[in-house]
């Protein structure tokens, strides 16, 4: 867990922004005595979901990273992450019409994009809203190695979320880059601990249910409640052949206008950008 600083209510709207959903279902949150509040809870401890967790910090929000990460063979997500009743049911709503999840054999490419390109070029010109492409979207990142599923709808001006800039002129070991980058933020998942359950108010996931060795612990998630899809898998090195004519790569987080779902990506700019 990494604390960072006093929480900021513009800064917590903003990441909604980023991210905004519909177990434990609790009639009003102030009636919940909470054993613990953060920003953001973040599940398991693979490269998209310390990727996201980077990013969160970077914003100084409040992460609660679990170490546990569930069952990776399973082919709902509910199944991979161990979670039945109210909690099952919901990850099963938003996830009905993608098909099954990738596995660990999933190709380990990063999506690439380049600045001063759409990073929807599928989208007519003036158009952000696709009931079509939303699906195809969520059916990739559910396929990814690397994505995610974040209980808040991004907003309308969705963009890539900037995880760090990483050297384009030497081989990149991009797993251990996140690892390195993490635990130079003293960003550490708090041990022994996996997401137990979803807590609903409202109609949407206002916290988490978190499994302890001493127990459960109810989790009032500010700004949302992030899972990994994939399995767990490392991305791969990154080399400058890789990426000809790049002078700049960041590692991103991908979101979509009005989608749910994020995965892992590299933006690249070239020399004369």
């Amino acid at each position: 867990m990494c604390r960072t600083g006093a929480r900021s209510g513009s800064r917590i709207s903003g990441w909604r922004d980023r991210f905004q959903v519909p177990g434990v279902i609790v009639p009003e949150i102030d009636e919940v005595e909470w054993d613990d509040e953060v920003d953001i809870v973040c599940v398991g401890t693979g490269s998209a979901a310390l990727a996201l967790a980077i990013a969160a910090d970077a914003d100084g929000l409040d992460v609660l990273l679990t170490d546990g990460r569930g069952a990776s063979g399973a082919e709902m997500l509910a199944g991979r992450l161990g979670l039945t009743d109210d909690s099952a049911e919901y990850l099963d709503s938003v996830t009905e019409d993608t098909g099954p999840l990738g596995h660990a054999g999933a190709p380990a490419e990063l999506t690439v994009c380049r600045t001063g390109e759409p990073l929807w070029p599928a989208l007519a010109a003036g158009v952000s809203f696709s009931g079509a492409a939303l699906r195809d979207w969520a059916a990739d990142c559910l396929a990814s190695p690397y994505g995610l599923l974040c209980s808040a709808v991004a907003g309308a001006d969705a963009e890539a979320v900037r995880v760090g800039t990483i050297d384009a002129c030497v081989p990149v070991d991009i797993g251990r880059w996140l690892l390195d980058q993490s635990r130079d933020l003293g960003i550490t998942a708090r041990e022994q601990t996996s997401l137990g359950g979803l807590v609903f108010a409202y109609g949407q996931v206002v916290g988490a249910v978190v499994d302890t060795p001493d127990g459960q612990s109810l989790v009032r998630a500010v700004g949302g409640v992030v899972v990994p899809t994939g399995a767990g898998a490392r991305p791969p090195h990154l080399t400058p052949g890789g990426l000809e004519g790049a002078a700049t790569v960041d590692l991103v987080v991908l979101t979509r206008p009005f989608s749910r779902f994020a995965r892992l990506g590299l933006l690249v700019s070239g020399r004369d950008d």
